[in-house]
């Protein structure tokens, strides 16, 4: 789905890509967000990778071969002949458990120190490495995502020759159409919107049907017979339908855009980067409101309202959704910089 025409992927339109992982997150939300990852890493590595690299991590075309990885710039990279040495601990992987290749965002260091761009922020690039060449360090023991095999991982001093590496932000696609002309943190950020509303809907679908035959707490009405009920419900339905039509909204302006070869302007990006974080705070509501009404009915390990609320709590803590992207959209949005590259 989301690999460059010219390696046998299938571009369909930003807009269908959303509504498929809101779907399958509705259905299981560590599929949906090793869907989302694991498309993301893939399809930019095939997008902005040398040719050689591209043969490597793909091989004989086995579309089973994915990427997964930390894109953050957890490790270093001292540059060396051809390329650069890397070396990192990385934590919360993402789709590692069954990736051929695995993504580790490294800051180019030069004499101990951090090499500064123009923009004024450090050199930071992904390495794609074999999986061979990484130790995995541990398991994944959390509360929520708990099928998405995101593993600890460890690099040391590993040789990532030039081609194997990328720019996290600024680079550019060599293959693909416009989604990968609009940058991969813009990208990025919409999958975690698609997933964050499609776990909310399996939260407000599962609520809705257990309502009529639910009482509580002593209550002589169902849950979907009492008004503070009614209320909630309507109120989370209509933060979610907002929340949707917001992403489609500017994702569709932010296509357009991309597809007349232009370059999304800076105010443009603050509010898709802001629009993930607000988009998976309104989902998160929802979610809470599930878990408050339902009861004990949310309470049992392998029910999908659990699976639902659990996985929430641990996505929503993703820092491509953090606090942080707020105020640096701020900056941006309130004229007090002219851009914020990490945007």
């Amino acid at each position: 789905m989301f690999m460059p025409k010219e390696l046998g992927g299938e571009e369909p339109p930003l807009s269908m890509i959303l509504d498929i992982v809101e779907a399958i997150s509705w259905a299981d939300g560590s599929t949906g967000w090793v869907l989302t990852s694991n498309s993301a890493a893939t399809g930019f590595a095939g997008a902005c990778l040398s040719d050689d690299a591209i043969s490597a991590i793909l091989g004989d075309g086995d579309p089973r071969r994915t990427v997964g990885g930390m894109f953050g710039p957890a490790g270093t990279g001292v540059r060396c002949e051809n390329g650069f040495r890397v070396s990192g601990n990385f934590r919360f992987g993402s789709g590692t458990n069954h990736s051929a290749y695995i993504a580790a965002g490294f800051i180019s260091v030069a004499d101990g120190k951090p090499v500064i761009e123009e923009s004024g922020l450090p050199d930071m690039r992904i390495a794609f490495i074999p999986r061979e060449k990484v130790k995995f360090t541990d398991g994944w023991h959390v509360i929520g995502l708990q099928g998405t095999g995101s593993y600890d991982y460890q690099i040391d001093n590993v040789l990532v020759e030039d081609g194997y590496h990328l720019k996290i932000y600024g680079s550019h696609a060599k293959r693909g159409g416009a989604i990968f002309r609009m940058g991969m943190l813009p990208i990025v950020a919409a999958g975690h919107s698609a997933w964050a509303l499609g776990v909310a809907r399996r939260a407000l679908d599962d609520i809705k049907r257990v309502a009529s035959g639910k009482y509580r707490g002593g209550h002589t009405k169902t849950l979907s017979n009492r008004l503070t009920f009614q209320a909630e419900y309507a109120r989370n339905a209509m933060r979610l339908k907002s929340a949707k039509s917001l992403m489609h909204e500017l994702y569709d302006q932010a296509i357009d855009t991309a597809s007349r070869g232009d370059a999304l302007s800076p105010e443009h990006r603050a509010h898709l980067r802001a629009s993930a974080v607000y988009i998976t705070e309104s989902a998160k509501k929802v979610c809470d409101f599930m878990h408050q009404y339902a009861g004990t009915d949310a309470s049992r390990l392998g029910n999908s309202m659990v699976r639902a609320y659990l996985d929430m709590q641990v996505g929503s803590q993703h820092v491509v959704v953090g606090e942080q992207i707020y105020a640096d959209a701020a900056r941006v949005l309130l004229g007090d910089v002219a851009d914020m590259p990490n945007l």
